[in-house]
């Protein structure tokens, strides 16, 4: 009682939740899911499952995915080194390509 909710349907196919935090809504990621993404996911994570992301790619056509097996859900506090690796790798893949990002991680 007294809670309002409201959903946007995207898309086909297994159902993906984006949730967001205050003052963020779904309207403002409308433009920004086409760009590309990358979603670190971590093993021992209680709240987001990796399993919870299967499909995200059919909403988010640029996604890119990292990995961290033995993590919880702090991926940058608890694995500061192999976050930014994955983050690094990402980023010379991704945006390197024009050559504009000249990336020189001190881990």
């Amino acid at each position: 009682p007294g809670v309002r909710t409201h959903y946007v349907e995207m898309g086909s196919g297994p159902a993906v939740l984006l949730c967001h935090g205050f003052p963020e809504s779904w309207y403002s990621w409308r433009y920004q899911i086409l760009l590309p993404a990358l979603m670190v996911t971590a093993g021992k994570d209680p709240v987001l499952l990796p399993a919870l992301s299967h499909g995200m790619e059919d909403l988010i056509p640029n996604l890119s995915r990292g990995h961290i097996e033995d993590c919880g859900h702090w991926t940058q506090m608890d694995k500061p080194a192999e976050t930014n690796n994955i983050l690094i790798s990402w980023l010379r893949e991704t945006h390197g390509k024009a050559g504009r990002l000249p990336v020189a991680p001190k881990l």
